[in-house]
């Protein structure tokens, strides 16, 4: 579970602040340990930022490369 919080004195916001909770009965019910990443939703699925979509840098490659069929392999990656 994740509880984000701001507290309000005479109407001016402190930082917010998140944390992560786990919440087992009996401890962790996994063999593994358990972790939890908090990120912006932008920087996972934004067309500029994110990291999970094709976005600029694809369509931007695509555009250079209109005849090519090969997959798509980002400069730093060479």
């Amino acid at each position: 579970m994740v509880v984000k919080a701001r507290a309000y004195v005479d109407g001016i916001p402190s930082k917010t602040v998140s944390k992560t909770y786990f919440v087992w009965s009996e401890g962790n019910p996994y063999d593994i340990p358990v972790i939890s990443l908090q990120i912006q939703e932008n920087y996972l699925f934004d067309y500029n930022d994110g990291i999970y979509t094709a976005g600029v840098d694809f369509d931007t490659w695509r555009a250079e490369n209109p005849d090519n069929n090969q997959a798509y392999r980002p400069q730093w990656n060479n």
